[in-house]
């Protein structure tokens, strides 16, 4: 079973064309980010995040100029895997900081079950509003409370 982040866009006063303008964000390894860490967020639109990177990347090169190539090497692969691993919260965190609002976290085998899931509960009115947060609940798999964690870091009270 894959855990997926739900953010739902900013209130626009539709609340049906805000759910259907919801962001599934799978929590797992990002192949993609760990392969081209500089592209990835660019086509992803995280500006901050790669500028983030940019600096990591600039600091390797210097790392690199000053004590070699390979010392350059391993420190920029532990970093490059602990990058895609928080790839997407670091895309949930781009769309928070855009008026985004976390949602829920679904889990279910595919993309397409986790939707129907979150948007079961959200129609049978089981979606309760938290401060900055809406919660998804209606079963151990349909969302999870406010004591789950997504990521390796996560954010201060579980937001």
């Amino acid at each position: 079973m894959t855990t997926y982040r739900v953010m739902l866009p900013p209130p626009a006063g539709d609340a049906e064309g805000e759910a259907e303008d919801a962001v599934f964000l799978k929590d797992r390894f990002v192949f993609w980010a760990f392969l081209v860490p500089l592209l990835w967020p660019l086509f992803q639109g995280l500006w901050l995040v790669f500028c983030g990177v940019l600096a990591v990347m600039v600091l390797l090169a210097v790392l690199a100029f000053a004590a070699g190539p390979l010392v350059a090497e391993i420190a920029a692969t532990p970093l490059s895997i602990l990058f895609a691993l928080e790839a997407n919260s670091l895309r949930a965190w781009t769309l928070s900081r855009r008026g985004w609002r976390d949602a829920g976290i679904v889990t279910a085998d595919t993309r397409h079950e986790a939707e129907r899931r979150f948007f079961a509960a959200l129609a049978a009115g089981k979606v309760v509003p938290l401060p900055g947060r809406v919660k998804a609940s209606g079963g151990p798999h349909d969302a999870a409370g406010d004591d789950d964690v997504l990521g390796l870091f996560p954010a201060p009270e579980g937001r």
